[in-house]
């Protein structure tokens, strides 16, 4: 049957499986919602994905011979002995004249495919992940990105940043990659499950919590080497809507997780799950929640004060580190949040129908952001802010917009032509 729940727009990319499909066993139930309808633009952005400059294969040396090379295979094979030692120094000769694999330059404009998470270190440097393993790195603040290879063609869900050189990736399947080079290379980690990775944070190069599909809750103190999967509490008490469709705690998804230092974090998810751990993620207690609806993005600017956003306009608030949670007005009420983040007196929720909200009172009251109306048919899934309110949105189909002066603007529309080695510089 199949999973009426509300999800992320990132769920339906990462099984990769039409609705009816997704997660149809064991008493996942009933009708369609609103927001599994990005499903079908997911799938169709996936198969138009464009491919990385410069993947070339050179197995068995696939190698496109020019005529001096034909003439110089003809006169060299003449004995099978031959042969082999001229087809191994052709193949030679011939890769030493090709062109490395370089990361390719994009504008704003050229991007695709949808982007469900992004973070930045400065300013100017920070990455995006999507469908399709795609990694994307700017060093000018969005203006121009660096296209960045792990090596598969995955979902990409989740980006955590610590410095210009330290990363860490998740997504599909559980996967796992972790960068010390800035994203010149991207290590394949072992996360020890098959489950989508929704979420994670790193607050130091050392100690990180990751969340996700079937209730995956687990943490890691040495940098991503090893990872601890603990599960979720077994004293969780589901909501009643869970409990009637026959939901078990492991089977609720987790959809944000923040760490805002070593000890202290939250995590969110379905029907209004909120829990809390005081020891770096190796417990974690459940916090009543004023919501049985699901919650996609969680903020906490320090240990006591945070916020969580989800469907039917939800907006919540806690100044006591969760042990109480109110909900705040939203300006729209038939909307659907999935992400928040503040700094400052400055804050920005995303979320689906072109929807960016903004406030100036650190949270207090939220209003809406004006933007194009085209934007209705797109959804914002991702934010990242600077300590001094610069940062970016990213979402369906390449959507990417830069905060700036307490104001959103499209990037796409200020993107400047970008020259790559294809292009005529003239």
């Amino acid at each position: 049957m199949k999973d009426a729940r509300p999800h992320a727009p990132e769920v339906l990319t990462a099984t990769g499986l039409p609705d009816s499909h997704w997660q149809s066993v064991e008493n996942r139930a009933v009708q369609p919602c609103s927001d599994v309808s990005f499903g079908a633009s997911n799938r169709n952005g996936m198969a138009g994905a464009a491919h990385f400059l410069g993947m070339i294969s050179r197995a068995s040396c696939g190698v496109s011979a020019a005529d001096p090379l034909i003439a110089f295979q003809r006169i060299l094979v003449m004995t099978s002995h031959r042969r082999m030692l001229a087809t191994t120094f052709l193949c030679l000769w011939a890769l030493s004249w090709l062109p490395t694999a370089t990361a390719q330059e994009v504008a704003p404009d050229q991007i695709r495919g949808n982007l469900f998470s992004a973070c930045l270190v400065t300013d100017d440097v920070g990455w995006m992940v999507g469908e399709l393993g795609h990694i994307l790195r700017t060093e000018n603040g969005g203006r121009t990105w660096m296209r960045q290879q792990a090596g598969i063609k995955k979902p990409l869900l989740a980006i955590s940043c610590l410095d210009d050189e330290t990363a860490w990736i998740g997504g599909k399947s559980g996967i796992l990659y972790r960068t010390t080079d800035g994203g010149g290379t991207w290590e394949a980690l072992a996360s020890g499950t098959t489950k989508h990775i929704f979420d994670l944070d790193f607050c130091n190069a050392q100690h990180g919590v990751a969340v996700g599909d079937w209730g995956l809750l687990m943490y890691t103190e040495d940098g991503g080497n090893r990872w601890s999967d603990i599960g979720m509490p077994a004293d969780l008490t589901l909501s009643p809507m869970a409990e009637d469709i026959g939901l078990e705690p492991d089977d609720i998804i987790l959809y944000a997780v923040t760490m805002p230092d070593d000890t202290h974090g939250w995590t969110v998810g379905e029907f209004g799950t909120i829990m809390a751990t005081n020891d770096g993620g190796r417990t974690w207690r459940q916090q009543r929640s004023p919501v049985d609806t699901t919650l996609f993005g969680v903020h906490f600017d320090n240990r006591h004060e945070g916020w969580a956003v989800g469907t039917d306009a939800e907006i919540l608030h806690t100044q006591d580190g969760g042990v109480t949670w109110r909900r705040i007005d939203a300006p729209h009420k038939q909307r659907s949040y999935y992400d928040v983040a503040l700094r400052g007196r400055q804050g920005w929720i995303a979320g689906d129908a072109g929807t960016l909200l903004r406030s100036r009172d650190h949270g207090r009251t939220w209003i809406v952001e004006p933007l194009p109306i085209e934007l209705a048919a797109s959804w914002f899934r991702a934010l990242a802010l600077r300590p001094d309110g610069r940062g970016l949105a990213a979402g369906a189909h390449g959507l990417l917009y830069r905060i700036d002066n307490g104001t959103a603007r499209d990037l796409r529309l200020d993107a400047a032509p970008v020259l790559n080695d294809r292009q005529d510089p003239s």
